[in-house]
């Protein structure tokens, strides 16, 4: 069974051997999955080298590195954050509270 590589530790286990890309259309590879550039919250996903673009929902970003939408700062991609994307810091206090986002009224942060 194949797994993708942000979901297996291939170095870890000693598996450093990778084959030969073959990409297709948009696919970089036959299986994977790609943030489509100039975007955060889309990325490609590739099975068999069928191409299948994903729209993360819910104000989530693609996380490059574990291959899932995330929150924007728990993705940490470079230009999608909570700051750059919603123009929104965290307060300098101690304790819990929820602070609307200016821009939708459906989203808030924790």
């Amino acid at each position: 069974q194949c797994g993708l590589p942000f979901k297996i530790d291939c170095i870890g286990t000693g598996r450093t051997k990778i084959q030969e890309p073959q990409p297709q259309g948009n696919c970089q590879r036959l299986n994977g999955k790609w943030a489509v550039p100039d975007t955060c919250d889309q990325y490609i996903d590739c099975t068999s080298g069928v191409e299948r673009l994903v729209t993360c929902q819910n104000h989530l970003v693609f996380d490059d590195k574990t291959g899932d939408c995330e929150h924007p700062d728990a993705a940490n991609r470079p230009g999608c954050t909570a700051e750059e994307l919603y123009g929104f810091t965290c307060p300098n206090s101690i304790g819990q509270a929820r602070y609307a986002a200016d821009s939708d009224c459906r989203a808030f942060f924790t």
